[in-house]
């Protein structure tokens, strides 16, 4: 390394020759040689000497040079060494934060595929449900038939029979006040039962505030992880957030029991009025039909219970997935802080060896004015001369060691760097794939989730028209004259109509499920 600096600085060199030539020149003078370096000597020893005294003098101005080289070549290592460590220290934090990503997308992962599960179950429950009103829509037309041959049965009766028909009259004045006293009864069932669904509407509108909570805590996590030394710094404030999240949870928790035990109180209160309905059932099949209807009010409320304790249940897997990110950052610190005390010790190494090159080059400059201070004999001058080279020789070697072993320390630290990036290429492709895939099914479940709530309520809508339907034909049996039964038959055929078109529609939807499934 030294003599390749010195080919490509020729001024440097030649300076320092000249500054070498002129220490020369002094200490001749102050010997007594005035003749310059060519002076004759008396025997072949002085001459030998005095060539080996030039070698010497040249070989030293060749280790101050050397020792300038290394001087820069270690302050060049030891920059290179801190640049290598500072993008060692955030690599490992990008590393560690994309770790933790992907554990929190493929926690999102296993979610996604839950609540896809949970929507193929419904979609065969609205299988069931669609054929079973099918099979409803199937008795409804034979229904109608029996019904249609039980007016023109009655239209006979009436040609042979006035009197009866009287009596049917009577009958029918006293079934309208029936049925108005139960119509009030259903008005009072209807309005509890929008208070229920209001109830039930507060309720999801706080699982919503929740998940919008949990989103937002999501996103301070991950900003928390971007800014590593933030999260150092703000560590102690980090844990006590955490603590207050807890207990925030636990409160919702609390409240969500609260809410289930009213749920669990107003599903007694509906067992009772059902009750009550069951015994009702045995003078008018209306309040039959409504009790239908509260049960599968009564399904869908357990549903939504259901749904309840799986978000439960999700905001307790993102605490964990907190308290382990929060766990393996300790570790981070803990390995970060080993690699810190190396690096402290690698550095206290290198000062140490900067400084006993320093004190060789003390001792050289040393034992040079002790040569050019004592004039001895010329054999004395040659040992001393010989056992100044041999320890210059063995200094060289050390410091030739020591530059191979800063070298090679260069290169391993690199070629770290090179896998460092690597992997972290690698990483950031899985995280960006791992993404996109988990936008695809949060879309698919969303759309999933609009069209089996359509369904339901189109499926419920249909439900009410029949019992409605239903229950005036039952009304229109006892009275009927003419009128009213021409606009019964005309509503029959519009709510066969209505059939049709829904059958229709969920031919359409099976279509639509087939293809979701595939």
């Amino acid at each position: 390394m030294s003599s390749g600096r010195g080919n490509k600085n020729p001024g440097i060199q030649n300076k320092i020759k000249e500054s070498m030539e002129t220490k020369l020149e002094n200490v001749m003078k102050q010997i007594g040689w005035t003749d310059g370096y060519h002076v004759p000597l008396l025997n072949e020893e002085n001459t030998q000497l005095s060539n080996k005294i030039e070698e010497m003098l040249k070989e030293k101005a060749h280790c101050l040079m050397q020792s300038d080289d290394l001087a820069n070549s270690v302050n060049n290592v030891e920059k290179t060494l801190k640049d290598i460590m500072f993008h060692y220290q955030h690599n490992q934090g990008l590393i560690y934060a994309c770790k933790t990503y992907k554990e929190t997308e493929e926690h999102m992962m296993k979610l996604s595929i839950c609540n896809e599960k949970i929507a193929k179950k419904e979609i065969s429950k609205y299988t069931v449900t669609q054929n079973e009103i099918n099979s409803r829509n199937e008795e409804l037309e034979a229904e109608i038939r029996r019904l249609k041959e039980i007016i023109n049965e009655i239209e006979k009766s009436a040609l042979l029979d006035h009197g009866t028909i009287l009596l049917w009259e009577e009958e029918i004045v006293n079934q309208e006040e029936l049925s108005q006293e139960q119509s009030l009864l259903l008005e009072k069932l209807q309005n509890e039962t929008r208070n229920k669904q209001q109830k039930l509407e507060k309720l999801s509108y706080d699982i919503k505030s929740q998940e919008v909570a949990l989103e937002h805590a999501r996103n301070t996590f991950r900003k928390i992880h971007g800014n590593r030394q933030f999260l150092i710094k703000k560590w102690e404030g980090c844990v006590s957030f955490v603590g207050k999240r807890d207990e925030e949870i636990m409160i919702l928790r609390n409240e969500i029991d609260g809410l289930l035990q009213n749920f669990s109180q107003q599903r007694e209160t509906l067992q009772d009025e059902l009750s009550f309905m069951s015994g009702l059932e045995r003078n008018n099949r209306e309040t039959e039909i409504k009790t239908k209807c509260f049960d599968r009010e009564a399904a869908v409320l357990l549903g939504m219970r259901n749904k309840s304790k799986e978000k439960v249940e999700e905001i307790e897997n993102e605490i964990s997935t907190v308290s382990r990110s929060l766990a393996n950052t300790g570790k981070l610190l803990q390995q970060e802080r080993c690699l810190c005390k190396f690096i402290a010790k690698g550095n206290s190494d290198m000062n140490s060896s900067i400084e006993k090159l320093d004190r060789v080059i003390d001792s050289l400059k040393d034992r040079l004015k002790d040569v050019y201070s004592h004039h001895e004999s010329a054999n004395e001058r040659r040992a001393q001369l010989e056992e100044i080279l041999m320890a210059e020789e063995t200094n060289v070697t050390e410091v030739e060691n020591e530059l191979k072993n800063v070298q090679y320390n260069i290169f391993v630290n690199q070629s770290h760097l090179g896998r460092l990036k690597n992997k972290e290429l690698s990483l950031s492709t899985l995280i960006s794939g791992i993404e996109s895939s988990i936008k695809l099914l949060t879309n698919e479940k969303v759309g999933i989730s609009k069209k089996v709530l359509q369904k339901f309520q189109m499926v419920y809508n249909l439900d009410y028209l029949i019992e409605k339907q239903e229950s005036r034909i039952s009304h229109m049996l006892g009275c009927q004259k003419s009128s009213k039964q021409e606009e019964l038959v005309k509503k029959l055929n519009d709510l066969e109509k209505a059939v049709v078109s829904k059958n229709k529609e969920y031919k359409f939807l099976s279509l639509q499920k087939s293809k979701l499934e595939s």
